[in-house]
């Protein structure tokens, strides 16, 4: 201790550190900044090709100031300053990136919700087929209606599958630099959502949800195509 007061300059400034990991998190509280306030982290690049998203795709508005996703959903874009009209679109699922931990989690959360709501429409049905079986010929109609849409439940109950998250991106260039959003909350609504540029030009990150608290960075490629 008694060192590092004598020669505070001691402290790694001037020293560029490459760091092989299976994953960095930039919101570290511990690499947010330097002794001098600056970045300690001055680039993120993903090695291991999970991450790439292929943003071949280019779309503008449509006459009615829409823009459809690759997931077939509406996106709602911000206030962008975008002088080309020229938006690269992309798709990502989270489970074929996200740390395989979480997507454990995620999976045991999503079905254990699923099995709750499910549970409790299944239930409803038969409380009212058991109060529709006197007179079930006066309904009939309803009955069956009931009958059919019970065992339809039962069946996805019993082939339940979580693809898990799927996320639009949108690239483009705002005459300055390549621009990128996600569409972390899969609902179509980018309106929040923060616009990143490659790490190293201004050291800032996202994060996909509350409940992942899983952190993200972009670098954009080949002229807006990955």
């Amino acid at each position: 201790m008694m060192f590092l007061e004598q020669h505070p300059e001691y402290d790694g400034r001037g020293t560029l550190v490459a760091v092989m990991d299976t994953g960095v998190d930039p919101g570290t509280e511990g690499l947010s900044k330097t002794t001098e306030g600056k970045p300690k982290v001055v680039a993120i690049i993903d090695c291991s090709g999970a991450g790439d998203v292929a943003t071949t795709t280019v779309k503008q508005l449509d006459t009615n100031g829409r823009l459809i996703g690759l997931s077939g959903r509406e996106l709602q874009l911000g206030d962008w300053m975008n002088p080309s009209g020229d938006y690269r679109l992309g798709i990502k699922a989270a489970y074929d990136f996200f740390p395989t931990n979480l997507v454990k989690r995620m999976k045991e959360e999503n079905k254990r919700q699923f099995e709750l709501e499910q549970s409790a429409m299944y239930n409803a049905m038969h409380l009212r087929l058991k109060m529709l079986e006197p007179q079930k010929d006066a309904n009939t109609e309803e009955y069956d209606s009931l009958q059919i849409a019970s065992e339809q439940l039962s069946q996805m109950m019993k082939h339940y599958e979580d693809p898990g998250p799927i996320f639009d991106c949108v690239v483009f260039h705002d005459g300055t630099h390549w621009r990128a959003a996600i569409d972390a909350s899969c609902n179509g609504d980018l309106r929040e959502s923060p616009l990143l540029t490659d790490y190293h030009i201004e050291y800032q990150h996202a994060t996909f949800s509350t409940f992942t608290l899983l952190n993200y960075s972009v670098n954009i490629y080949n002229e807006g195509q990955l």
